[in-house]
This record gives structure tokens, sequence and C-alpha cells, in this order.
């Protein structure tokens, strides 16, 4: 796994991985690190950003944004919050 979780996902339940004896292998996803050349490969083309976002919303709608993306609901990958509305 990779990235940052919070509640309720942080709530690893490790004796049960323990018993079933797994492996896990968990980090920080380091951002400083890989930012700056993922940031250069969308300036180039290489990567398209933009691909990946499957809903806009207005900042008043985070909270709609949110619960969509938690509940991977209507095909949601990624939501982007805007402080002007769906632009």
């Amino acid at each position: 796994m990779v990235g940052v979780y919070g509640p309720p996902w942080n709530l690893v339940d490790i004796g049960t991985a323990m018993n079933k004896n797994q492996t896990l292998r968990l980090g920080q996803c380091n951002v400083n690190r890989y930012m700056p050349h993922l940031l250069e490969h969308i300036r180039q083309g290489r990567v398209d950003a933009k691909g990946i976002i499957t809903h806009r919303f207005s900042l008043e709608d985070a909270p709609k944004a949110y619960d969509l993306f938690s509940k991977k609901q209507d095909g949601c990958i990624k939501c982007v919050l805007s402080p002007h509305g769906h632009a």
C-alpha cells in the first residue's frame, strides 16, 4: 500500500494479519521526491493528468464529493474541488 490513510481505513486488524502469516509492506509516498518529476511529465505531455478526473465540484459541495469518492459511486476515480464552481 502506498499513500496516506485515515479513518476508517487506518483500522488495520494487525492481529488477524499476523495469525494468517501475512506480510505487509507499507509506506508513505515520498511526494516531495516524485512531484517535480511528475509535473515535468505532465508539462511535456507524457502524462495526461486530466484523464483521471471523473468529477468536478464547487468547494461548497466538498462533503458530497468526499462521500462519492469514499463510496466509489458513479465511476468516481478523482474529484476536483474548485472555488469557482464546476470549472
